[in-house]
């Protein structure tokens, strides 16, 4: 028994499909890249909250090295915890943004900066009994460690900011990319889904219209479609006489 050929309304249909199939490929790809990029842009308020901080140690340690006021000192230790803290809390997805190297140095440099902080300010309060000649100059080493130090921490976060714009513009760039290559695709599937509907719809049509012709010349007795809803129509022949 052979298989009867799907009817024009069947294919025009399954041409719809595919290209709503397509539109909604697009769209979920589309929202997926929009969704990778506002993540990354959420992760990076945390880099931001990290450099104001950085940047407010800086600012305490200038004042502190500079007028050596003890009041300082505590003001310095609170943004040294701040800033370890928005390093090592989860939600705040550093290792979305920095490597684990990069995150381990920046916390590493933390730590050695509390340890000068600790020494200078030590020395800093035995000043009352007259430092020695070799405490000051420990103290002037201690100080140059510590803003090497610090130094080194603002380096490494700008380091991270600069990593993190760079993947919000290559991230950018990706979007635009797929979406422009998913509008491509989508077009040219559209194009070539019309040719074809076209000549699944106009196929038949010609070949009604010629066998229409060739009754008109009585040359034929019987119309046959090829579709789903296959039909014979016995047709008299013209009489000649």
């Amino acid at each position: 028994m052979s298989l009867m050929k799907p009817s024009i309304r069947r294919k025009i249909a399954f041409g719809y499909l595919t290209i709503i199939l397509m539109v909604m490929g697009v769209s979920v790809v589309t929202l997926a890249e929009m969704e990778y990029v506002k993540q990354k842009m959420l992760f990076g308020g945390a880099v931001h909250a990290f450099l104001d901080t950085i940047n407010e140690l800086k600012r305490f340690e200038k004042n502190y090295l500079l007028y050596e006021r003890r009041a300082d000192y505590p003001e310095i230790v609170r943004y040294i915890d701040q800033a370890d803290d928005l390093l090592g809390i989860k939600s705040n997805r550093f290792d979305a943004i920095a490597s684990f190297d990069q995150i381990n140095n920046l916390q590493s440099l933390l730590h050695q900066y509390r340890d000068f902080l600790a020494q200078f300010t030590s020395l800093l309060d035995r000043r009352m009994s007259l430092m020695s000649p070799a405490d000051e100059a420990r103290k002037g080493m201690i100080e140059f460690r510590l803003r090497t130090v610090g130094d080194a921490i603002v380096a490494a976060a700008l380091n991270i900011e600069r990593d993190y714009r760079h993947s919000i513009i290559e991230a950018s760039n990706e979007t635009r990319r797929v979406l422009l290559y998913s509008i491509a695709a989508l077009i040219l599937v559209a194009i070539i889904a019309g040719r074809v509907l076209s000549r699944i719809v106009l196929k038949p049509l010609r070949r009604i219209e010629t066998t229409m012709d060739e009754i008109a010349g009585g040359q034929i007795v019987t119309i046959g479609i090829d579709s789903a809803t296959r039909r014979s129509f016995p047709w008299p022949r013209r009489s000649t006489g």
